[in-house]
């Protein structure tokens, strides 16, 4: 029962021309309302609910370290990450990555970061203790 219902609320909007948007939060509002209430919302949160969380995330980290440099504050918030970043300003930035590849010898350690999906293409950032050097997009 419930799923047919779902389905032909998504077959309503489909048809109906409602935006993208419109259609995410209608089918999110939804779920949680067929999850009932002791299930977790964060897993139906809305791309516009997850954006706003991630930049209240960014401004609670630049908010925690006042004398951190201006310039990096601003990438942090514009969700950004700039050469000689640390781990810690690169995550609050852009999140935590899919994968790490990390190489330890005599030179320090080299760290791999790994970010994308298989929907979206790869990208990676390149660390030489614990200091963004470099990225390959």
């Amino acid at each position: 029962m419930k799923k047919s219902l779902l389905l032909t609320i998504c077959l309503i909007l489909l048809i109906s021309g409602c935006s993208a948007s419109t259609q995410e939060s209608v089918l999110c509002g939804m779920v949680r309302l067929m999850a009932g209430p002791g299930a977790d919302p964060n897993l139906f949160m809305t791309s516009a609910e997850i954006h706003e969380q991630e930049n209240q995330r960014r401004q609670q980290y630049v908010e925690q370290r006042p004398s951190m440099d201006e310039k990096i504050k601003n990438y942090i918030l514009a969700g950004k990450v700039a050469m000689g970043m640390t781990r810690g300003q690169v995550c609050a930035s852009i999140g935590d990555p899919r994968h790490i590849n990390r190489s330890v010898g005599a030179w320090g350690i080299h760290e791999q970061w790994v970010y994308g999906s298989d929907i979206r293409r790869y990208y990676y950032l390149y660390f030489e203790d614990g200091i963004l050097t470099a990225w390959q997009d």
